[in-house]
């Protein structure tokens, strides 16, 4: 198995362009979430070759433009390679000793990596609630939808060829993936609402905690506001009828307000707690637990995990002994020997 290379990670993320590189010989395979599967392992069963060749260019600033009004208008100039690689050179892309922030397009836009399902490229545009599907050959817009609400974590593509994206609002979308028709949608802060007679019509949540789909469910949370709290989703996304809303349960978290993602491997779920030790989810019986680690010299609070291993930061923790040690600035990514 083979980690993305740094510098094709850091053509995902250039400030000018999202780009994705193919070669016939390389094998298939998908990229459905963020950092590749449900336990952010960083790391997919592809094969890639010793050389990669740029065949298309997807312009966030292009995209973001007024198109020519003329059909016959000259198109834009193409950015050279040395351009290319200014950008990124200048883009502040590579691992740190702390936590990077997202290059931004010309508007202030953030710039989020894409997921790739089989053929298709999927890139949202957060401040416009926009999902972009690409053709992964040529490039080309397949769809587009526009949810109308900004989106603050990157989507998931499911094995049920969908993709489940959820806005900023507390709302998660289920699209086709092959054309981008709603599914179904469920609102989760009405949801909540239905249960507490505490909250009122004007209250809003966002989300809390990055989606994750684990056995046929998808987990997120809403919440951090003052006083509102965290709630914890657990939404059945399985043989769901269009139109329909999904069956979910929830719970609420004793959280330190913290925005991040969701990780999960086997039937557990890890749910980050900023500078804290993680809390664990078990899925099967629905208890939570607190992990007990010493996080005092811990940088970062992303998590991924695999086995009974969990990366938080730049520390490694062995969950059979709790255990942990420091593995470098950039964290680290799960492979397979």
């Amino acid at each position: 198995m083979r980690s993305l290379p740094a510098h094709l990670h850091a053509l995902f993320l250039t400030l000018c362009a999202v780009l994705w590189f193919f070669s016939p010989p390389a094998a298939a395979d998908h990229w459905p979430a963020r950092k590749y599967d449900a336990g952010r392992s960083g790391a997919s069963n592809d094969i890639l070759p010793e050389k990669l060749v740029r065949i298309w260019e997807y312009d966030f600033y292009l995209q973001l433009e007024e198109e020519p009004s003329a059909e016959d208008a000259e198109p834009p100039p193409q950015k050279t390679p040395e351009e290319l690689r200014d950008a990124i050179t200048h883009s502040n892309l590579f691992f740190e000793a702390t936590e990077r922030s997202l290059p931004r397009t010309n508007t202030g836009e953030e710039i989020y990596e894409p997921i790739v399902q089989g053929e298709t490229v999927i890139l949202i545009h957060p401040d416009t609630g926009r999902v972009t599907a690409l053709n992964a050959d040529d490039g080309e817009v397949k769809w587009e939808q526009t949810l109308e609400a900004t989106i603050r974590f990157m989507p998931v593509a499911t094995e049920n060829e969908t993709v489940i994206v959820a806005c900023d609002n507390g709302t998660v979308h289920c699209l086709t993936l092959s054309d981008g028709t709603p599914q179904w949608e469920f609102d989760a802060v009405a949801a909540l609402r239905r249960k507490s007679s505490q909250l009122t019509e004007s209250t809003t949540m966002p989300i809390a905690k990055g989606p994750v789909v684990l056995g046929g469910k998808l987990y997120f949370a809403i919440g951090g506001w003052p006083f509102s709290g965290v709630f914890l989703f657990d939404v059945t996304i399985t043989d769901v009828p269009p139109g329909e809303t999904p069956t979910y349960q929830f719970l609420e978290l004793s959280d330190r307000r913290q925005r991040g993602y969701l990780a999960a491997a086997g039937d557990k779920l890890f749910i980050s707690q900023g500078s804290e030790p993680a809390i664990v989810l078990n899925a099967a019986t629905s208890d939570l637990d607190p992990l007990q680690y010493d996080t005092l010299s811990f940088v970062g609070h992303d998590l991924s995990t695999a086995g009974n291993w969990l990366i938080q930061g730049d520390h490694l923790v062995d969950l059979s002994t709790m255990h942990s040690e420091r593995i470098g600035p950039g964290g680290g990514i799960f492979r397979e020997t």
